[in-house]
């Protein structure tokens, strides 16, 4: 202990690394206002030999003044680097293999497509039912890959954005279009209903693109034949709002908290009958936060569901 003195409230805070300052401290904050029942993270700190090693810092106020400020505090520091180090492992492992499974799976996906359209002659009714089955597949192979590589970039901190001046309305309506093809499978429609053409955003194009494509192929897996999915594009103030209601089975409330999680579906069959990773809605809601954005949802079971995301308006 003594070599920790003079022992105070900031004593273990001078080993903390610089960029871990902020985040700990935002933490402590809300535990000190009531937000938090209890200070958490997980923070580097200078170990004694020079080295900084991961700790989880975690700490209670366990006394206040008379007017509700805190007095004294009781914690714990517990070193985790080893935990960090199996966890960069097991990301690389699984970037590595997932590159490695990309482009096989797209040389076939090609491949199989050209059996589809007939470019190496007529097939069976046999024959086709099977090759459409397996291109099916292919393509979730490969949507599963590229949602662990986007995991894992968003995991590590490594996921490139490129900020530019964006009309919405355009982006959503190109989004849509590019995308009739997965309302033609599912059988519904996709209705472009208001679309405010003045909405200007700061944000990346092809990110962006992929949380409407993501919210679009969701409305259409789980609305009913035959029904309508709306898109509109709005703006109040200074937020833009971006909203896409289906005509579904809705999600049931028990389900609202993990709904944005990872490998989430309201219902385990979902990935099976459906398909998807269960990890859409979780990269989609790390791209709006990371433009500054919220993304959200309102539904209803036996009767649909409303998802939307938020941006700052751009002038």
């Amino acid at each position: 202990m003594e070599e920790l003195e003079p022992l105070n409230f900031d004593a273990g805070r001078i080993y903390f690394h610089p960029d871990d300052l902020k985040r700990s401290a935002e933490l402590l904050e809300k535990h000190f206002s009531h937000e938090l029942d209890q200070y958490e993270a997980e923070v580097r700190m200078r170990h004694k030999n020079g080295d900084w090693i991961w700790v989880i810092d975690r700490g209670t106020v366990v006394e206040w003044t008379e007017d509700g400020k805190p007095l004294r505090m009781s914690g714990t520091h517990n070193d985790i680097s080893e935990r960090k180090k199996l966890d960069q492992m097991k990301s690389e492992f699984v970037s590595t293999v997932s590159h490695e499974l990309r482009t096989p799976l797209t040389s076939i996906k090609g491949s199989l497509a050209l059996l589809v359209d007939g470019a190496l002659g007529n097939l069976t009714d046999d024959v086709m039912e099977m090759v459409n089955m397996v291109y099916r597949n292919t393509n979730r192979l490969i949507i599963l890959v590229n949602d662990i590589l986007d995991m894992e970039k968003i995991l590590s901190g490594s996921m490139k954005y490129e900020f530019q001046k964006l009309n919405l309305a355009n982006l959503v309506e190109e989004a849509v279009e590019s995308n009739m093809g997965f309302a033609i499978e599912h059988s519904v429609e996709f209705v472009l209903a208001d679309l405010d053409s003045k909405v200007t955003v700061l944000g990346d194009s092809s990110r962006l693109t992929q949380v409407v494509t993501n919210l679009l192929s969701n409305a259409a897996k789980f609305s009913n034949k035959g029904e309508k999915v709306e898109i509109s594009v709005a703006h109040h103030n200074s937020v833009a709002k971006v909203t896409i209601s289906d005509h579904g089975r809705g999600i049931p409330e028990k389900f609202r908290e993990q709904i944005f999680g990872r490998f989430t579906q309201a219902d385990s069959s979902d990935s099976r009958e459906k398909g998807g990773t269960g990890l859409g809605l979780n990269i989609s809601k790390s791209i709006i936060d990371k433009h500054n954005g919220m993304i959200d949802f309102e539904s209803e079971v036996d009767v649909g569901s409303k998802f939307f995301f938020t941006l700052p308006v751009s002038g």
